[in-house]
């Protein structure tokens, strides 16, 4: 908040103290991780892990609603084999986690906490869209040199605080004076209102210097991969900790990354996407991949398009086959979305047909896809039926 340049992550960052609330206000889709086929494969990862250690400790981190988490402790019954550890960031969110009867058990903890402040390696670790929602910076790989770009703003017009009868003027020269007096619920009903008034105004180059251990890591991989200019996102905290990770692990171990980012170096990737005033970054895969190989673990990871959802695993204490068993058969979430939209196509214009079983995914945003298609077709009892079927796995919040 003390540099106007970084206004549009502060944004970003502040949206999360909403909770839940923020999927709605910001238009964040409901995550492919909460769908029973992701669900299928954490758990096929799970018990490679289940089978090799005695109640092993399980964190899966940046949880969010815990829809997923529930659904993987209950398919493995976990909570008689294992020591689950349902983390995130958001206050509010563990809170209401902590009052949910089905995760009363002694075997069972929901902790407020940043993937930054972890405290423990465990033996399986699950982050999924978690590295995409957190701050990072630029940076551009161009003559053996590192540059960090930065993008001046400014604010455009004045913005109109509603807190006051009647509502008070903040002229935008004065609207960053304001953002540093206003309380923390002034400022949660005003964060569209600000972003919309952010306005790029330049992009300027700086020389940017890791510190020598990321540098030389880094370096490495750009140099023995013969790539001479790359566009990626960097986050000191989220580099650090992976590393503290990678050398504290024990000896059976894994862990799983999903997130939107890029397979392969591109000069034109896209770093950054938004919902709504949320400002998420994409993670450039083979850097950390390189990371974990640096310090002796095994990887194994997809190679989806650039911008798709990708897959990496860092293991140690398991086979390859094992995982490679797994991670081979696995599709993207854009090919798995456009198949299912697809057989609905196909379903639409032949209606005497049975809906294939596999598009009863408890996804949110699929149910509601396939309901539009009922309801389109004037079959209102089917649309019905899959509009509760959000409303049994989501409850208020559907």
């Amino acid at each position: 908040r003390n540099n106007i340049s970084d206004i549009k992550t502060w944004l970003s960052v502040k949206s999360w103290e909403l909770g839940i609330s923020n999927f709605f206000i910001n238009e964040i889709p409901f995550s492919w991780s909460n769908s029973d086929q992701f669900c299928q494969i954490v758990c096929d990862y799970l018990q490679l892990v289940l089978k090799r250690v005695d109640m092993p400790l399980i964190y899966d981190i940046g949880a969010g609603l815990g829809i997923g988490s529930k659904k993987y402790i209950q398919k493995l019954n976990l909570c008689t084999q294992a020591q689950v550890h349902i983390i995130d960031s958001s206050f509010s969110i563990i809170e209401q986690l902590k009052r949910d009867l089905s995760l009363i058990n002694s075997n069972i903890k929901c902790r407020h906490m940043s993937f930054e402040t972890l405290d423990k390696v465990p033996h399986f670790a699950l982050m999924s869209y978690l590295f995409c929602s957190m701050p990072h910076q630029m940076i551009i790989w161009d003559g053996n040199q590192f540059k960090e770009e930065k993008k001046i703003v400014r604010f455009k017009g004045d913005l109109l605080d509603t807190s006051h009868i009647p509502p008070k003027i903040i002229v935008k020269d004065d609207i960053y004076h304001w953002i540093d007096e206003a309380f923390d619920d002034v400022l949660l009903a005003h964060l569209k209102q600000i972003k919309d008034l952010i306005e790029v105004e330049n992009t300027i180059l700086d020389p940017f210097y890791f510190d020598r251990k990321h540098d030389e890591l880094f370096r490495d991989y750009f140099l023995k991969n013969d790539i001479t200019y790359c566009k990626f996102n960097y986050s000191q905290s989220i580099i650090a900790q992976l590393i503290w990770c990678f050398e504290n692990a024990p000896k059976t171990f894994m862990l799983f990354i999903q997130d939107v980012g890029d397979s392969i170096a591109y000069p034109d990737t896209l770093l950054t996407f938004d919902y709504g005033v949320c400002e998420f970054f994409t993670i450039y895969f083979p850097l950390i991949a390189h990371l974990a190989s640096s310090y002796g673990l095994n990887l194994k990871m997809t190679s989806f398009p650039n911008g798709e959802t990708q897959h990496l695993i860092i293991y140690k204490g398991i086979p390859c086959l094992d995982v490679s068993q797994i991670i081979n058969f696995q599709t993207s979430f854009s090919d798995y979305e456009k198949s299912i939209k697809l057989k609905l196509r196909n379903w639409s214009n032949d209606t005497n047909q049975a809906l294939p079983i596999n598009l009863l995914d408890y996804n949110y945003s699929i149910n509601v896809l396939i309901a539009k298609y009922f309801f389109m077709d004037k079959q209102g009892a089917q649309a019905i039926k899959y509009c509760l079927d959000c409303i049994d796995e989501y409850g208020d919040l559907a």
